[in-house]
């Protein structure tokens, strides 16, 4: 599959719900981009962990 990340909302919602992506996969696409994005400084905090448990009941 495609870099995640690059995909429209609408589209992640259609791969979830057909289980061709995880919310957990989907979410560690995104918090991957932002550790890269790191010297941007663009973030005030993060709680990878607290998004990471969300996806999982999901």
């Amino acid at each position: 599959m495609s870099d995640i990340t690059k995909q429209s909302l609408t589209e992640l919602v259609e791969n979830i719900k057909n289980k061709k992506l995880s919310s957990t996969e989907v979410t560690k696409a995104f918090i991957d981009r932002s550790e890269k994005s790191e010297k941007l400084n663009a973030y005030i905090t993060n709680d990878f962990t607290s998004a990471l448990d969300k996806a999982k009941k999901i």
